[in-house]
């Protein structure tokens, strides 16, 4: 009772028989959207929050943003440990662990005394809080990613999967409006003073509605048929038998999250920094260029499953390559270059977005997909996506600001040597016929 096997034949078949596009890919991406949301909302904020935990120091926003590099460094261990588990227990208890922990940090931060009140064991909460972010944004992307990959009708994986960055994305605007809307309503003045708080308590509220969201997913058993082909050490068979692949996720996600998290967010907050643009008016502008990427992914994610992984793949490293250090040039402080550098860059940026998950999901077997996927893709985003807010902010205070976008140039030309050396996946098969397993009624 509860289980029926469904074997993929045309895709619209198949979607009206198991319900998967409908609920299941609701319910799985919207928990994605509330986790990013719950993730950004630090860095979104960090400027309104940083002196109460770093008064007297030099650069207290330099110092909240290395708390939140901080959390990047515990990507890896939850990329390991919850991907791990997605492939011992099931992607749905992993999904709903993840946002059960990335509730428990927003609620830390959001209630967590500042400097004044608590010393500083003030700033050792918000490393905690941070740590338990860390650990479910890495298992996070693997699971997600993978849950999407194996629930999606043949020739729609590039669609399904679009909907990771899609969802992800979705949470970085409703980080940004969050900001929007409480700079108009109570100002900046009394954000300063308690109103950052609000987007981390909401962010903990709406974690616990992600959580009851994916308790009620069914469950893709495409990942181990029986429980005697259950991968006991995914970690080390991964290593043994697939590093190769793991090798590959690394080059695949070098050059793009740096990208991700210099343009697609923290680009507004550098202009507003560095040449002291309207605030307001930034923020709109990146909330429009972020909405106009989750129009276009769902679009780039179906080309994917036409043309195949690699040529998107390419068209965003070639992209960087070529104009990350002249669009680095036109800032200025105005709107019209914000909106352009972004624009440019956000749209190149959705031509790895809409196709990575589903490019790296399928380079390993079900057995070993989550841990495949999400070990070395959080290695990567620890290394170089965490701290590249950090080193930006760093590297302006020493007037050598103009070396990052030749560091992103260089790590994009990594990436593209790697697409282009990479295996075509778009018409490999992912595994046999998917299982559903319906949560028990009422």
């Amino acid at each position: 009772m509860g289980e029926r096997t469904i074997v993929h034949g045309p895709a619209r078949r198949v979607g009206r028989r198991s319900g998967l596009s409908g609920w299941t890919v609701v319910a799985a991406a919207i928990g994605n959207a509330l986790e990013w949301y719950d993730w950004v909302a630090y860095p979104v904020f960090a400027v309104y929050f940083s002196e109460q935990f770093f008064p007297g120091n030099g650069n207290p926003l330099l110092a909240a943003l290395a708390v939140f590099a901080m959390g990047f460094l515990f990507r890896p261990l939850g990329g390991i440990l919850l991907a791990s588990y997605a492939d011992r227990h099931g992607r749905k208890p992993a999904l709903t662990l993840s946002a059960g922990l990335m509730a428990a940090g927003s609620l830390m931060i959001g209630i967590c005394p500042t400097y004044h009140q608590w010393g500083v064991l003030a700033p050792i909460v918000l490393v905690i809080a941070r740590v338990l972010q860390g650990l479910a944004t890495g298992g996070e992307f693997a699971a997600a990613a993978t849950y999407l990959a194996e629930v999606a009708p043949p020739g729609e994986r590039g669609l399904y999967s679009s909907f990771t960055y899609v969802t992800g994305t979705v949470g970085v605007v409703f980080a940004t409006l969050t900001k929007i809307v409480l700079l108009q309503v109570i100002g900046k003045v009394g954000l300063e003073v308690w109103g950052w708080r609000l987007p981390f308590l909401f962010g903990a509220i709406v974690g616990v509605w992600a959580f009851a969201m994916r308790n009620s997913l069914g469950e893709t058993k495409l990942f181990v048929p029986s429980e005697d082909r259950r991968v006991r050490r995914p970690v080390l068979q991964v290593l043994r038998e697939h590093p190769a692949s793991g090798l590959r996720v690394v080059g695949f996600t070098v050059g793009a999250t740096p990208a991700y998290y210099l343009v697609v967010f923290y680009l507004p907050e550098y202009v507003i920094k560095q040449f002291h643009a309207d605030e307001l008016t930034a923020l709109r502008i990146a909330a429009v260029v972020q909405l106009a990427l989750v129009a276009v992914l769902p679009f780039l994610g179906a080309l994917s499953d036409r043309v195949g992984r690699k040529p998107l793949l390419a068209t965003f490293a070639i992209g960087y390559l070529v104009l990350a250090v002249p669009m680095a040039a036109l800032l200025d402080g105005s709107p019209w270059a914000l909106l352009v550098v972004m624009g440019v860059g956000v749209l190149f940026f959705a031509c790895y977005a809409a196709v990575a998950p589903i490019a790296m999901a399928e380079l390993f077997p079900p057995q070993m997909r989550s841990t495949g996927l999400g070990m070395p893709y959080s290695v990567a985003v620890a290394v170089f996506g965490g701290p590249a807010p950090m080193l930006l902010q760093a590297l302006n205070g020493q007037g050598l600001v103009w070396v990052v976008p030749w560091v992103l140039c260089a790590l994009c030309g990594v990436s593209l040597v790697v697409y282009l050396t990479s295996p075509e996946t778009v018409n490999k098969p992912i595994g046999g016929p998917v299982t559903v397993v319906s949560p028990p009624p009422g």
